[in-house]
């Protein structure tokens, strides 16, 4: 599971960087083809980038939400474990952080 998230977030930055370069070749065609003008170019790379950039936001503040249910959930879990013994707070903890990163 946290594997699934980690490769998904990865992949939609990931995915964002590469339209980026997308974006410029597109755009460059465009102009060589005169489908749209060089002023045009300029917008329409901006409103696209612009378009990506609150994209890449919306995933970073997702991955945070979903990190911090996971840091939640671990302190629950937590409780429960040292309560019988079995694993400390920090070593749940530890392994949550190395697994996200």
């Amino acid at each position: 599971m946290k594997e699934l998230i980690k490769k998904s977030m990865l992949l939609g930055l990931g995915a964002a960087s590469l339209s980026k370069d997308k974006v410029d070749k597109l755009v460059k065609r465009f102009v060589r083809n005169k489908t749209i003008t060089a002023k045009d170019a300029k917008w329409v790379k901006k409103q696209v980038l612009n378009e990506l950039a609150k994209n890449r936001k919306r995933l970073e503040k997702l991955s945070r939400l979903k990190t911090e249910k996971l840091k939640k959930k671990a302190k629950i879990l937590e409780k429960a474990l040292t309560r019988r013994g079995k694993i400390t707070a920090n070593e749940i903890l530890r392994r949550i952080e190395k697994e996200l990163s």
